[in-house]
């Protein structure tokens, strides 16, 4: 009788205890090692039994702190593992977490939650973080072990750093100079090149080329063609003798120039104005072959009166003293730039020592 009744129990045990697992669900918590030192790690592992047709979310932790003093350093991913013929899983997920204080922690059980109801893990975790075994021997230097390999550090030089290092040095140069113009009370001056009047003979034959170009010896009414010839030579006698001749008769030119040339080159000169004369106010009628000798021989007067070691005079160069208004505008837009460049620099320069800490410290 005995026999019966416990081969009927053992019949019904696994019927009675699988009802009630089909919709259990339990949560495991483990840690390993539960001693540590300060700043070592620990696994902290989480296990949540459950139907196939469950999902359960695991504990998140505020600011990666389980409690004060005790924080995750890295959240695994999820295991699976299937039970009953895929009927129901088990779920784990490693937490790795460290501490940087000497205390004794309590781990509270974790809530685990499944569907709308939370479920706890039974008990609570000790965990014990102190700094003993951590040994310095100052007796033995020379069991000291150096450094494994070269390690990389996060800071990396790039591009960016250097052009704006070198952009805010020349603002702040720039700036600089800027301050001190405006500081100097001495008054703003401006360069100017003034280009030298033109050698008299040069000028003389390129107006003389210009009345060959338009050929008006060969009009009839040959009046306007002395006016601009005789202009010309005039022009070129009081720039290259420095006297009036403009205002000079033609007796008056001549005897000013008899006292520096021969008469031979003066002839010349005279026929040109006398001829020129009688054209102007006799309304005499010039032939176009004395018109054309005409030109000739104001063409070889000119070449046999220039001056031969006369150079070419240089650039002048003068510094004018700008207005009393000017000079104000431009000191107030100096000491503007002045400000502007220095902010601008300083800006830059904290930029740049603010990324140099961050990426070192």
């Amino acid at each position: 009788m005995k026999l019966l009744l416990r081969k009927l129990l053992l019949l019904l045990l696994p019927l009675a205890s699988g009802l009630p697992a089909a919709a259990q669900v339990t949560v495991g918590q483990a840690l390993e090692p539960t001693s540590l030192r300060v700043g070592e790690q620990a696994v902290l592992t989480v296990t949540v039994t459950l139907d196939a047709d469950k999902r359960a979310n695991f504990p998140n932790f505020n600011n990666n702190l389980i409690v004060p003093g005790v924080e995750v350093v890295d959240e695994g991913a999820v295991d699976t593992t299937w039970l009953n013929e895929g009927k129901r899983m088990k779920l784990t997920r490693r937490y790795l977490v460290t501490s940087f204080d000497q205390a004794l922690y309590t781990l509270p059980p974790f809530e685990v939650k499944v569907g709308e109801k939370v479920y706890r893990s039974k008990d609570a975790l000790g965990l014990k973080v102190d700094t003993a075994g951590i040994h310095v021997d100052t007796l033995h230097v020379d069991k000291f072990y150096g450094p494994h390999g070269a390690v990389e550090g996060v800071f990396t030089w790039n591009g960016l750093y250097f052009w704006l290092s070198l952009l805010a040095v020349a603002c702040l140069a720039a700036a600089g100079v800027l301050a001190a113009r405006y500081f100097n009370r001495r008054p703003i001056t401006r360069r100017v090149v003034v280009k030298p009047a033109e050698q008299p003979h040069k000028w003389a034959i390129r107006e003389i080329e210009k009345i060959k170009g338009e050929k008006t010896w060969n009009a009839e009414d040959a009046k306007d063609y002395y006016i601009r010839l005789t202009d010309v030579l005039r022009g070129y006698i009081e720039r290259r003798f420095q006297f009036n001749a403009k205002e000079m008769t033609t007796a008056e030119i001549l005897d000013r120039l008899i006292r520096a040339k021969d008469e031979t080159t003066l002839r010349e000169l005279r026929q040109i104005l006398e001829t020129a004369d009688l054209v102007k106010f006799a309304k005499y009628a010039a032939t176009v072959g004395e018109n054309d000798a005409n030109l000739a021989r104001a063409v070889e007067f000119i070449n046999e009166t220039k001056s031969e070691a006369e150079l070419p005079p240089e650039p002048i160069v003068k510094e004018i003293v700008l207005k009393e208004n000017r000079q104000m505008a431009l000191r107030i837009a100096m000491a503007t730039g002045a400000v502007a460049l220095t902010a601008a620099g300083l800006g830059l320069v904290a930029y740049v020592v603010t990324g140099l800490y961050q990426s070192f410290f």
